[in-house]
């Protein structure tokens, strides 16, 4: 009986089996981790929601300025986005999450007394003085995150309210 257990740990008998043991088992643990980091980053998609404000054409109607707020719940604040669209395009909004769309403008409430939206962010209004120029006005108290001076080929200028 003590040769057959000495054969099994011996070098190059028994230790095929051990390593299949131990490469199962990490290959069990690298799936599991997996999992896990697929619930995390689902978890958060269906906590944010995505809303369209406003959006006001340009004077030729090729561009639109749309703002529109991303809600995630409590454990954040609330904002406004600001981006440019083509006139005849409609933002993208599938499971509450924007696609393809980059904010030229950004702005959260900060906690303050500044006006705000029906869903809460900063209120934001936007003016096109041309069809390359735009005038984005907004409270003074609101945080600013992002501000471009032009985007997509648009000339971008700021004022307070």
């Amino acid at each position: 009986m003590e040769d057959l257990i000495l054969m099994q740990f011996a070098p190059g008998k028994g230790m095929a089996f051990w390593k299949k043991c131990v490469i199962g088992l990490m290959l069990m643990c690298a799936l599991a981790f997996a999992a896990l980091l697929a619930l995390m980053s689902n978890a958060d998609d269906r906590l944010c929601g995505t809303y369209v404000v406003d959006e006001v054409l340009s004077p030729n109607r090729k561009s639109k300025a749309v703002s529109y707020q991303i809600d995630c719940g409590a454990t954040t604040g609330f904002n406004t986005h600001m981006a440019i669209l083509p006139g005849g395009s409609t933002l993208e909004i599938e499971d509450r999450k924007l696609w393809g769309v980059t904010s030229f403008f950004v702005v959260e409430s900060n906690n303050d007394p500044a006006p705000r939206t029906q869903y809460g962010g900063p209120k934001v209004t936007v003016r096109w003085i041309s069809d390359a120029r735009l005038e984005v006005s907004h409270d003074a108290r609101a945080r600013v995150i992002r501000k471009d001076a032009s985007f997509a080929g648009m000339d971008i200028e700021y004022r307070y309210e």
